[in-house]
């Protein structure tokens, strides 16, 4: 990313300088700009690229694995994932609740909760703009559904028997 701006930058900086001398035409800030343009698209190219991105562990004995931002779960149950912020008001409320029915499906169901403001990453591939916001997420790793902002236990559980009916059984 510092080739790009560099880059950009000596672009800027040579269409200026072409653009400033008042004999020339505009052949020497073209060319200038075209040189810029290739230095940029080398530099693009020289960059390593990361297509295979390494999973991300919230803790040794997490769940899930977090891949460019995406919640993989590492076993075989469903997740649910509560992203919350320590300075929401809501997010506090759902808390108690959320470790309730933690330990209520243990053994059925994984919850994880992960702080946006430490995972900005997440909160973007999901398109999450308001929190708390619970994540339904399969065994192998789609998105079932959500819920946005603060719900009650019976809310939350009603969603878990239309999301995961064979693992509440």
């Amino acid at each position: 990313m510092k080739k790009i701006s560099t880059a950009l930058v000596f672009a800027a900086l040579l269409a200026l300088s072409a653009c400033g001398n008042k004999n020339n035409d505009n052949t020497a800030a073209l060319n200038a700009v075209d040189s810029a343009v290739a230095a940029v698209e080398a530099s693009i190219q020289d960059e390593p690229t990361d297509s295979m991105a390494k999973p991300e562990r919230l803790s040794p004995d997490s769940p899930i694995a977090i891949v460019e931002g995406y919640i993989v779960p590492v076993d075989d149950f469903g997740t649910v994932v509560d992203l919350y912020a320590d300075w929401c008001p809501p997010c506090k409320k759902l808390k108690p609740i959320f470790e309730q029915l933690k330990a209520k499906y243990e053994g059925k169901l994984n919850f994880v909760s992960i702080n946006t403001d430490d995972y900005k990453n997440v909160a973007e591939a999901y398109n999450v703009s308001s929190i708390p916001t619970l994540l339904f997420i399969s065994a192998d790793g789609k998105e079932l559904g959500r819920m946005v902002g603060f719900n009650p236990a019976e809310e939350i559980e009603s969603q878990l028997a239309s999301f995961f009916p064979e693992e509440l059984k």
